[in-house]
């Protein structure tokens, strides 16, 4: 059995700082034992945060600083049929869509798009800003650096 090289990062953590001085951390790894697939967004400021999982694909968690003291935690913020494209599938409450409803609602998006004649995001424009952070990212890596990001035009 042969094995062909691997020319991209196979995991990887990216530090971020944003032009506001906002900073991040970017983690990924497509090789981590155990997980199928497992997709997480967590946002944190100085107001409040949210966290996000694919695995609970209708659901935002969102903790607030103005909530009273002994009542501050995490709410769970469902989507449920209150929302036009989650009822075209399911009219009740607590239930989840899935990817290929998620795929319905994409296709059905763009097809909106073309009939009303207007552009919908992503544009190619955003595409190819993803790949300037992507070099950005590699070039850090290789030459052991922070490197700037162009800016994305404004949509």
């Amino acid at each position: 059995e042969s094995w062909a090289d691997i020319t991209n990062p196979d995991a990887t953590n990216l530090l971020c700082r944003f032009e506001n001085g906002a900073g991040g951390i970017v983690d990924f790894s497509r090789v981590a034992t155990g997980r199928k697939f497992m997709q997480t967004y967590e946002i944190y400021g100085t107001k409040g945060s949210i966290a996000y999982s694919y695995d609970e694909i209708n659901r935002l968690r969102f903790y607030s600083n103005d909530d009273r003291t002994g009542r501050r935690g995490f709410r769970e913020i469902d989507v449920g049929p209150e929302n036009p494209t989650f009822r075209a599938f399911l009219p009740l409450p607590n239930f989840g869509l899935g990817y290929n409803e998620s795929k319905i609602i994409e296709a059905a998006e763009v097809i909106r798009s073309i009939v009303a004649n207007r552009p919908m995001w992503p544009t190619f424009e955003t595409g190819h800003h993803i790949c300037q952070i992507v070099d950005a990212c590699m070039q850090s890596s290789r030459e052991r650096r922070w490197v700037d990001i162009p800016l994305a035009e404004r949509q």
